[in-house]
């Protein structure tokens, strides 16, 4: 039933969009350099990650376990050296990981898609090059969901 996995996806961006106004929606989730430097300025991106099958059947239905990455990320003025400007900055990635770990707290079926999310890690804020020169922090945030899937019949 690949249409339970179309729908967390759909459910996680509307959640993300809804906590990010301020963001832009990148298009590449998995190489942050092929975005355009506009929308990494303050965007924000969705992956999908590994799946594993629990090995729970639940009234004939399969349970699976799912990561999904959200990527926040924030330019960095190249000719920034003023520690108070960098660490505003590095705080504002940090006010959207919060606003999007209350998101996924607040709706932990994510609207009736899945039987449980948990924001299970991040990757701290990172560094990334972009175009021209241009410098980008970023945070990857690990969104965990169990799900349940209908096994299709052979």
């Amino acid at each position: 039933m690949p249409e339970a996995i179309e729908n967390i996806y759909d459910a996680i961006v509307t959640i993300v969009s809804g906590a990010l106004t301020e963001h832009k929606r990148l298009a590449n989730a998995y190489d942050l350099t092929q975005n355009d430097a506009l929308r990494l300025s303050r965007g924000y991106a969705v992956g999908v990650g590994a799946g594993e099958n629990t090995r729970r059947l639940v009234g004939g239905t399969q349970s699976w376990r799912r990561n999904y990455v959200v990527t926040l990320t924030n330019s960095v003025p190249i000719a920034l050296n003023q520690a108070a400007k960098h660490e505003s900055i590095e705080k504002s990635i940090l006010v959207a990981h919060s606003a999007v770990k209350n998101a996924f707290h607040n709706n932990i079926t994510l609207s009736g898609t899945v039987s449980n999310s948990t924001v299970v890690s991040d990757s701290g804020i990172n560094f990334i090059g972009g175009e021209q020169g241009q410098m980008f922090l970023f945070l990857e945030i690990t969104l965990e969901v169990e799900y349940f899937e209908q096994p299709e019949a052979a």
